[in-house]
């Protein structure tokens, strides 16, 4: 379990290396992809209630929602840009942290079969001696 958390450790800091993490940070805006999913919500929420002649009408009314939505999420945001890297390098620790147990068990199982492996190869036997204890031969 230790070196499962070290390397997730090590992951999560080269996220906070990344491009990415400091792109956001430079940048002061959310993400394009945020800006296409505010859409999407207002699309499925607002938009069959818009009663408009056009369909043209109902995008535009559509567009201006989700532009002064985004805006005002940048605005409230802005201090909270400089954060930006260390919370996506955390919020990564947490989500691998929690999804350890998978990693753990597939280095067991990777375990297992390395021995397998020794023990087929006859590079490691198990004897059995005098006393009924089974001991390891490499």
């Amino acid at each position: 379990m230790g070196i499962v958390i070290g390397t997730f450790v090590l992951i999560s800091f080269a996220a906070y290396q990344s491009p990415l993490a400091k792109e956001i940070e430079k940048s002061q805006n959310l993400p394009l992809g945020t800006k296409l999913f505010i859409q999407s919500i207002v699309e499925n929420t607002i938009g069959p209630q818009v009663k408009t002649g056009s369909e043209t009408e109902k995008q535009n009314i559509i567009t201006q929602i989700t532009n002064e939505t985004f805006g005002e999420m940048n605005a409230f945001l802005k201090p909270y840009f400089q954060y930006a890297p260390p919370l996506l390098a955390f919020g990564l620790f947490l989500i691998l942290w929690g999804l350890s147990w998978i990693f753990v068990q597939l280095s067991v199982l990777v375990g297992v079969l390395i021995f397998l492996i020794l023990k087929k190869s006859d590079m490691v036997k198990i004897e059995e001696r005098d006393a009924k204890a089974e001991v390891l031969i490499i």
